[in-house]
């Protein structure tokens, strides 16, 4: 064993030699295709309920269809809610790994697992501009 004294996060400085990368990505691309299958589901079942509310006989019926459409829109928003703040505040270009983003960001890695990991370890480089920017960009044009 050498004499050099070891920094904090030295572990992390070389990349290349990470073991399990391709796997890690894999899992966080299989999180983010499970995620957008759950939101895409639920999507279509909104759909169908507000259709259902429109063309229903009376308004109880109305009702029912409109409380159901809620509850499964609600379930989105909650799942998308702790990556809305952090891809906000990493926009923002705010430190997501203290404060109140800190409880966000481990919110959003335990909900998705190494898609969300993915997100927080890659914050304060390139993927701040060429994905986060970007994206925040496109999602205005949209509006």
């Amino acid at each position: 064993m050498s004499n050099e004294k070891r920094g904090l996060g030295d572990n992390s400085i070389n990349t290349s030699d990470y073991i399990g990368g391709v796997e890690y990505l894999h899992s966080a691309l299989d999180e983010a295709v499970k995620l957008i299958v759950r939101l895409s589901k639920r999507n279509a079942k909104t759909d169908k309920l507000l259709n259902n509310s429109i063309y229903a006989k009376n308004n109880l019926q109305r009702g029912v269809h409109l409380n159901k459409a809620i509850e499964v829109q609600s379930k989105n928003k909650s799942e998308l809610e702790s990556f809305d703040k952090i891809l906000t505040a990493i926009n923002n270009r705010q430190d997501i790994h203290t404060g109140l983003n800190k409880s966000h960001k481990l919110e959003m890695c335990s909900q998705s697992g190494n898609f969300g990991n993915y997100i927080a370890n890659n914050t304060g480089g390139p993927f701040d501009k060429d994905v986060v920017d970007v994206a925040f960009r496109e999602a205005d044009k949209d509006e």
